[in-house]
């Protein structure tokens, strides 16, 4: 049942990937060369939170971390308990510059959105999102949901959105699993 489950969700991760191209156009390009990730959090995400998730990327991928502690103004992208996150890529573009070798990783305590469409923010509400990246931009977002979210699922969004950023899509399926027995 696992390797069908791990195959359904690596098939799952390629057919977004291809439609994504087929609509866009772009091949979505990641960056097996991650060097450094630049951690921000745009509202009060507690601080062990943010040691959990240094940690966890310095063990998991040997990346390097770097807190930053600039204040991003994030009230535009925000609609009730949303966070708009592809305005707030845009956002975070300008305000933080980037090197080849480097991504920014968002932690917040707010729901994460893709669009502004109420559509989208009510399907989030039943099926919550845990983390977004956009790869072609070197950002991700991961989610406490308000500190709801248990420690575990916080750890497991932190790892697939970093394998995201390196390429390694579907990744972690058995991750939480192999933490659960050590």
């Amino acid at each position: 049942m696992e390797r069908l489950t791990r195959n359904l969700y690596n098939l799952n991760e390629w057919a977004l990937l291809r439609l994504f191209r087929v609509v866009t156009g772009l091949k979505l390009a990641y960056n097996p060369d991650l060097k450094k990730i630049h951690l921000i959090t745009l509202d009060a995400v507690e601080d062990d939170i943010l040691q959990m998730i240094s940690g966890l990327i310095i063990d998991e991928f040997e990346i390097e971390i770097e807190l930053l502690s600039e204040k991003i103004d994030y009230r535009k992208a925000i609609r009730g308990r949303f966070l708009n996150t592809s305005r707030m890529t845009r956002k975070l573009k300008k305000a933080i510059p980037q090197e080849k070798t480097s991504a920014i990783m968002v932690v917040t305590n707010h729901w994460l959105a893709p669009t502004g469409l109420l559509i989208s923010r009510v399907l989030h509400t039943v099926f919550p999102i845990l983390g977004i990246t956009y790869l072609l931009d070197g950002i991700c977002f991961v989610t406490t949901l308000n500190g709801h979210l248990p420690t575990d699922l916080i750890q497991f969004g932190t790892v697939h959105e970093v394998g995201h950023l390196l390429g390694l899509h579907g990744y972690p399926l058995t991750w939480l699993k192999k933490k659960k027995m050590s």
